[in-house]
């Protein structure tokens, strides 16, 4: 397909360059920046391999329905079970981003410049091979496959431009016939103009004329050195001297018109190379837009494999985003913490139900709870963006349809805005953004002010975000509104605390209970002075401090609790691994089971199947009444005339024999076949009364019976059928018979299928040789262990007899081997007259060792 076709799948609006779908909304800015949002994303950009893939990631915004962060993640998936494997790779060597080349060459008439053009064909290489990796890999990772599938590459432009360019990107001479012979013309005059500058050097110097013996390049044209007394003497053009005046660099004439004509030929080359660029800018236009519009699919594939790769080398995971769902996240680390290796990132879960609506963190300063809650809210519009974030698997967040955060101090000395006022004008653009499923994150709400008047505020601030935001995030150190968490349904506290032992954070969440401030404590680790401290005790309270120690207790007991916990956690799992483990090996056995049960099943119906063909064709070879009585009288009449020919044939044999013996055919040196050793020999001796010979045979003199002495070898003759056959026709044919009458016998023969002999006699003094034709009792010749000559002769033999036999079809074993037997035997049948058509076994017929025969 040409260039021009808009891609459906491509995810692209707006100018080339523009790589991602805007979202409905996107992040408050102060929120990116108190979230440090744009930090994070840049440090995942930094995972791309190219700028494509960077300017795709840092333009993510997050989205705002399940069905398009679910369209976001589903290729990504795919990319990240291809970096956990080491069986394929995604290919995305070499991309660059291509489009201001593109934009050049969009111009009419323009011509993109030598250099330009291998970095173009190896983008095109590149979508080249991913549309391979698509085809080949489409049913392994369909959401992948369906994010490539509009990837396609002019193969025509992209083979010329391969073609056309070396692998140091230099247009090569072949690239088109007139640069090929610009080229030619060029190096032809360069060669010249080399010999010229050779010759005029050497004859100058022999003439005294020049300072050294060598020329030399100015301004692109050659010059040889002159010495200056001598510049009147050399014809040509003067390109300079030395320092010392004493050397002219003068370029001669005849050197002159040789460079003349070089320079010609270098401005043909150009223009050459310019008309060719040319030509192929314009072939590559019609693809610019679309083009630019796989640069886009590039862009995202490079960004979504970053964050694949990065998801590889981090463990993060993709959390399950549902529009009604739950925030549950597993050992979350802050991503910046967890990016950096020198910072040592504490975990943390939080786990929450789905009808909460609001959350109080409370507990000591510096325990963890703002970290927390920027977590949560990055966490969150990442996994938005459809990125993957830095939790373990199964953990799930609801869709948000922002993220708003108030968290720091918003104080503006120039503008004359206090802590507080910062916060209050922060709260109200949250407020009128809140609406809508928004995660709100409030860091010490209500502080700055009188604390009576702070603390109400802060109540009646997180009563209408409960009921406008899908959730609020909040921390806290009063006790008016770690109160109202307790009593209202829906909304929560949480703390994080101090070990009790060592006073340092534990950075552990504990949900349902709020936390104390801690500030004395605290205090004494700054090493506040111990009168100071003691005061404060006086000035704060005993209920107060009997509530911390209460709280201190409650978090000792969890701690227990926590540990026996953990403890059932182990055991839990270790039986839900065995119980996976007998499962799978139940569902191993179920699996092996039924696949036994499926290869009986399909052995027993081929079996039935073979024995079904086998009775259908018994039943359709069966004769009728009437062909067995008509075959029966045809068997009659074949059989009497044989008998008369087989008397015919045996006395004109005795008669031959007697003339052979009474012409004393046989004399001493005459080469015979002895038939009882089946080989040639000389006879040596001869003794008429006892009618017998001494012959040598090789090496081996013996007696023989004159009657077991042949002038021919009976072996070389035709199989006994086809020697019935033939003497039966001669026999009728020399009666004046037609050959019809022996085609109706030996169609009786065959016809009939039944026993058929023959006895032919000749007698040599005294000594008669008996053959007969048998029906065959099997339908297999084995030629195992037999050479090819006497496997072809007996094979001969048995095919005669299976055509006597009436077999339909017979089977050669012959085996495999070196294959020279079985292509023997094939060539044997190719030019046999009695042989339909053959084939090699089947698996269960013997495969390639054995050849069926249809005859």
């Amino acid at each position: 397909m040409r260039g021009g076709r808009s891609l459906g799948n491509a995810g692209v609006t707006g100018m080339p360059g523009t790589f991602h779908r805007s979202p409905p909304t996107t992040m408050d800015p102060k929120t990116r920046d108190v979230l440090e949002f744009n930090l994070v994303i840049d440090r995942i950009a930094g995972w791309a391999t190219s700028s494509l893939g960077r300017e795709y990631l840092l333009a993510m915004e997050p989205a705002t329905s399940a069905v398009t962060i679910e369209e976001r993640t589903a290729p990504l998936r795919d990319l990240m079970l291809i970096a956990t494997s080491s069986q394929s790779r995604v290919p995305l060597g070499g991309l660059f981003d291509p489009r201001e080349l593109l934009k050049a060459a969009r111009v009419e008439g323009s011509s993109l410049e030598e250099e330009h053009w291998p970095r173009l064909g190896r983008v095109m290489r590149l979508i080249s091979d991913l549309v391979r990796f698509r085809e080949h890999s489409r049913e392994k990772y369909p959401a992948l496959a369906r994010m490539l599938l509009d990837l396609e590459v002019p193969e025509d432009l992209l083979r010329r431009i391969e073609r056309s360019f070396d692998n140091d990107g230099k247009l090569r001479d072949d690239a088109s016939p007139g640069l090929a012979a610009a080229r030619r013309q060029l190096r032809s005059g360069e060669q010249r103009l080399l010999r010229t500058v050779n010759r005029m050097t050497s004859e100058l110097n022999q003439r005294g004329l020049l300072q050294d013996n060598f020329s030399t390049v100015r301004s692109g044209r050659h010059v040889v050195p002159v010495k200056a007394g001598s510049k009147g003497r050399v014809a040509g053009i003067v390109h300079g001297g030395s320092a010392s005046g004493e050397t002219f660099y003068v370029e001669p004439l005849e050197i002159i018109e040789a460079t003349n004509e070089v320079e010609l030929h270098r401005e043909e080359e150009r223009r050459q190379v310019f008309l060719f660029l040319r030509e192929l800018t314009t072939d590559l236009r019609p693809w610019i837009p679309m083009l630019e519009a796989m640069t886009a699919i590039l862009a995202r594939l490079d960004g979504l494999e970053a964050m694949a790769r990065l998801s590889a080398a981090k463990g993060w995971n993709l959390p399950l985003v549902e529009e009604k769902g739950t925030l549950r996240l597993f050992k979350a680390h802050h991503p910046l913490l967890q990016l950096q290796p020198e910072k040592n990132s504490v975990p943390v879960t939080i786990l929450l139900d789905r009808n909460d609506r609001c959350i109080v963190l409370s507990g000591p300063n510096a325990g963890g709870k703002t970290t927390m809650m920027k977590t949560v809210g990055l966490l969150a519009a990442l996994a938005l963006c459809g990125c993957p974030v830095p939790a373990a698997p199964g953990s799930t967040l609801p869709v948000f349809s922002t993220v708003l955060a108030d968290i720091g101090d918003q104080q503006d000395i120039e503008q004359g805005i206090s802590t507080f006022s910062g916060h209050m004008r922060r709260i109200r653009e949250i407020w009128s953004k809140a609406p809508g499923g928004a995660l709100v994150l409030l860091d010490e709400l209500g502080t700055g002010t009188d604390p009576h008047e702070g603390g109400a505020l802060a109540l009646a601030l997180l009563e209408g975000f409960a009921d406008r935001a899908r959730l609020t995030l909040t921390t806290s150190h009063l006790d008016p509104v770690k109160t109202w968490a307790e009593e209202t349904t829906g909304i929560r506290n949480a703390s994080f605390s101090l070990d009790g032992s060592t006073g340092e954070p534990t950075f552990r969440l504990r949900l349902d209970v709020p936390g104390a401030s801690e500030a004395l404590e605290l205090a004494r680790r700054e090493r506040l002075p111990a009168t100071l401290l003691d005061r404060a005790r006086e000035l704060v309270g005993e209920r107060h401090l009997r509530m911390g120690e209460m709280l201190r207790r409650i978090e000792e007991r969890e701690q227990q609790l926590a540990a026996l916990t953990r403890e059932a956690e182990a055991r839990a799992k270790a039986l839900e691994e065995q119980e996976q483990l007998v499962r799978a090996r139940a569902d191993l056995l179920r699996d092996e089971r039924r696949e036994m049960r499926e290869k009986r099943l399909v052995e027993e119906e081929r079996a039935i199947e073979t024995v079904r063909e086998r009775i259908e064709k018994l039943i359709s070879d069966l004769p009728s009444v009437e062909d067995l009585n008509r075959r029966k009288e045809m068997l009659i009449r074949a059989r009497e005339e044989a008998l008369r020919e087989r008397e015919l044939r045996g006395g004109e044999r005795r008669r031959l024999a007697e003339q052979l013996q009474s012409a004393g055919e046989f004399c001493t040196g005459q080469k015979v076949f002895v038939a009882s050793f089946g080989q040639w020999g000389e006879i040596l001796e001869i003794d008429t009364p006892r009618d017998r010979a001494r012959v040598l045979v090789g090496r081996l003199e013996a007696w023989a019976a004159t009657g077991d002495l042949l002038d021919h070898d009976p072996g070389e003759r035709r199989s006994a059928q086809r020697q019935l056959s033939r003497d039966i026709e001669e026999s009728i044919t020399r009666k004046g018979k037609r050959k019809k009458k022996f085609k109706d016998i030996k169609g009786a023969l065959r016809s009939a299928n039944v026993e058929e002999s023959e006895a032919r006699e000749r007698k040599h003094s005294g000594a008669v040789i008996t053959k007969s034709v048998v029906r065959l009792n099997t339908m297999e010749l084995d030629l195992h262990g037999h050479r090819v000559e006497e496997a072809l002769e007996k094979l001969d033999r048995f095919l005669d007899k299976a055509l006597l036999s009436d077999y339909p079809w017979v089977r050669i074993c012959h085996g495999t081997g070196t294959g020279r037997l079985y292509r023997a035997v094939h060539e044997f049948l190719k030019k046999h007259p009695s042989v339909k058509k053959y084939r090699f076994g089947t698996p269960e017929e013997g495969g390639g060792g054995m050849t069926i025969v249809e005859l």
